[in-house]
């Protein structure tokens, strides 16, 4: 990538596509009836939702934090520490 902004606009990109397919498969459920099927991809339709809104989030920080190094740095360890607090 060109930037970290670069890098960040793709991962929005690709949540994009994934929602696209995932109502994709919602569509085709609700056309053949497949009401369990509907059920189930509804677990994926809602994480996908939050995927989508984290991707946002996170570009509009970076946006943000603009040519600011002590903004990047902590931008830095703030996504590092994602998943360990869990």
């Amino acid at each position: 990538w060109e930037s970290p902004l670069a890098a960040f606009q793709q991962v929005l990109d690709q949540e994009k596509k994934v929602t696209g397919l995932i109502n994709d498969l919602v569509d085709i459920a609700i056309e053949e009836k497949e009401h369990a099927t509907n059920n189930f991809l509804q677990w994926f339709v809602e994480e996908q939702v939050e995927e989508e809104e984290n991707a946002m989030e996170n570009l509009a920080k970076l946006k943000l934090a603009g040519d600011d190094n002590s903004l990047l740095y902590k931008l830095n360890e703030e996504f590092a520490g994602r998943g360990t607090a869990e």
